[in-house]
């Protein structure tokens, strides 16, 4: 599966004492456990 073939992922984050979440981007993952991981490492 090439990266142009891989679904879209929505990255939202809250805060610790919010409880709304804010939408900050989104990123191309293979699957779910993926897109956390890269999630954390380019949002937080």
């Amino acid at each position: 599966m090439s990266n142009s073939e891989w679904p879209l992922w929505e990255v939202f984050i809250r805060s610790k004492q919010g409880l709304d979440h804010k939408h900050v981007g989104s990123l191309h993952a293979a699957d779910a456990a993926m897109a956390v991981q890269n999630a954390r490492d380019v949002y937080t």
